[in-house]
C-alpha cells in the first residue's frame, strides 16, 4: 500500500510529515465523498480485485465506502452479464449449439444481482454466474471459440463484463483439464495439469490458478490441482500465501500434509 505521506525531496533529512488531522477519516468529508466521487466503472473494477477478506474490510470502515461499493458493483455488472451473454448466444451458430444457446439465454443475473446489500454475497453472486457461463461455454470447440472471442476484441464496446474478463482463459483451462483422462492424474512429473499450474504461478497468475482449480467439477482433480498451487507457491518462498489456500481444504487429511510441507520447507530467504 503506497504512503499517503509526502515524504519530501530524495535525500532530504527532514521529511515533510503528514499533520494529524490532514487526512479526514473515512466516514467523513473527503474520505467517504472521495470514494463517491469516482467513477461507478472505477468503483466496480476495485471491487473486482479484492478477495472476500478486504471486502469485508472495506464494508467496516465507513457506512458510505459500504453503500456505495454495493452500489457501483450491481449497478450495471448485471445488465453487461445479461447483454453477454445474449452476445455470446446471438453469435453462437448452428444445430450442434443449440442446447449451449439454450444454456447461455437461461442465464438471469438481475434476480440475482439486485436484491443483495451485502457486498460479498453480490461478488460471490456474480462469480456464480460466472461459473456458469463457463460451464457452456467448455461445450464450444476450439474454431468456434477462437471466433467468438475475435468478434469481441473487434467490438468498439465493451463486451466482457468487468467481473468476468478472465472468462475465456478459465473456458481454456478447463477445457484442457476435461481433455485428459484420469488416469493420468498421477504424481508423475510430466502430468501435463501440473505444468499448467505450475506454470500460472510462476507467472505470478496465482488468482486465475485458483478460480480455475475452485471451477473443477471432479473433487479428486480439484484436490490434486490445489496440492500442486500449494506445493508452488512453498516453493517460491510464497508459504504465507500457500498457508492460507492449505488451510481452507476441506479434506483434513490434505489439509495436514499441506501444512506439514509447508512447515518443513527449506526457507528461501
Amino acid at each position: 500500500m503506497h504512503n499517503l505521506g509526502n515524504t519530501g525531496a530524495a535525500g532530504s533529512e527532514n521529511p515533510i510529515q503528514p499533520q494529524e488531522g490532514n487526512i479526514p477519516p473515512p466516514g467523513e468529508a473527503g474520505g467517504g465523498q472521495l470514494f463517491k466521487k469516482l467513477p461507478p466503472d472505477v468503483l466496480k473494477k476495485i471491487m473486482n480485485y479484492l478477495d472476500p477478506a478486504s471486502l469485508s474490510n472495506l464494508c467496516s470502515v465507513s457506512k458510505d465506502w459500504k453503500t456505495e461499493a454495493i452500489e457501483a458493483t450491481k449497478s450495471n455488472e448485471a445488465l453487461m452479464i445479461k447483454n453477454f451473454v445474449e452476445f455470446l448466444s446471438e453469435n453462437l451458430r448452428g444445430e450442434s449449439y443449440a442446447n449451449t444457446r439454450e444454456g447461455l439465454r437461461a442465464i438471469t443475473p438481475g434476480p440475482g444481482i439486485l436484491p443483495l446489500v451485502n457486498l460479498k454475497a453480490v461478488k460471490a453472486s456474480i462469480l456464480r454466474l460466472k461459473e456458469e457461463i463457463v460451464n457452456w461455454l467448455k461445450n464450444i470447440d476450439e474454431v468456434d471459440l477462437k471466433r467468438l472471442i475475435a468478434l469481441i476484441k473487434m467490438s468498439e464496446s465493451q463486451i466482457i463484463p468487468d467481473f468476468c474478463e478472465n472468462i475465456f482463459d478459465l473456458t481454456w483451462i478447463l477445457k484442457g483439464i476435461e481433455g485428459i483422462d484420469l488416469i493420468l492424474w498421477g504424481n508423475i512429473p510430466m502430468n501435463p495439469v501440473r505444468l499448467l499450474f505450475e506454470h500460472l504461478i510462476d507467472s505470478k497468475r496465482v488468482d486465475l490458478a485458483l478460480e480455475a482449480a475452485n471451477m473443477i467439477p471432479n473433487e479428486h482433480k480439484r484436490d490434486q490441482v490445489m496440492q500442486v498451487i500449494v506445493h508452488e507457491l512453498t516453493d517460491l518462498g510464497q508459504s504465507v500465501k500457500a498457508k492460507a489456500i492449505a488451510e481452507a481444504m476441506p479434506n483434513e487429511s490434505t489439509k495436514a500434509h499441506l501444512l506439514y510441507y509447508i512447515a518443513h520447507a527449506p526457507s528461501k530467504f
